[in-house]
C-alpha cells in the first residue's frame, strides 16, 4: 500500500468515525432540570428565605425511607404545599404531591409503589399559615 492509499483511508475512517458521532449525539435523550427554569430563578431570593425559615425552627424536616413508605415529618404542626420527588435522570418519572396532614399528626405517608426504584430528591415546600418553609433531601427508593 502506498503513502496516497493510507492517507485517504484514514480520512474515509476519520469521516465515518464522525458522521457515526453526529448521528448518536442526536439520539441522545436529555431532561431538562425543570420546564419552568427562568421562573424558578426569579424566586431563587424567596428559596433562600424558606430555607432560612427553617433553619430558625428547633426541629428540622426528617425525609425518610421505610417499609413501604416515604414518611416525611414535619417541624410545624400545621403545613400546606406541596411534596415533589424529583428523578435527576429522567423527569417522566417525577411525583408532586399535596401535603394533606391527618388530624393531630405532623407527618405525611407516601406510598413507595407508586414511585419506582431509583434516587430521588425530595422537595418540599410548605406554609404554616404564617412562614413559608422549604427543605429537600436526596433518597434511594429500594
Amino acid at each position: 500500500m502506498n503513502w496516497g492509499k493510507g492517507i485517504a483511508l484514514s480520512f474515509i475512517l476519520f469521516a465515518g468515525f464522525i458522521m457515526f458521532m453526529v448521528v448518536k449525539c442526536f439520539q441522545q435523550d436529555f431532561h431538562l432540570v425543570t420546564e419552568e427554569y427562568y421562573r424558578e430563578e426569579v424566586n431563587y431570593q424567596q428559596r433562600i428565605e424558606e430555607r432560612n425559615n427553617l433553619k430558625r425552627l428547633d426541629e428540622e424536616l426528617q425525609i425518610t425511607s421505610g417499609n413501604g413508605f416515604v414518611k416525611i415529618d414535619f417541624p410545624t404542626a400545621k403545613a400546606e404545599g406541596k411534596i415533589a420527588f424529583y428523578r435527576p435522570n429522567n423527569s417522566v418519572l417525577d411525583k408532586n404531591y399535596e401535603i394533606k396532614l391527618a388530624e393531630g399528626n405532623s407527618y405525611q405517608n407516601i406510598d413507595k409503589a407508586e414511585l419506582l426504584q431509583g434516587r430521588y430528591r425530595v422537595k418540599v415546600s410548605w406554609t404554616d399559615g404564617t412562614d413559608d418553609f422549604f427543605g429537600e433531601k436526596l433518597i434511594y427508593i429500594q
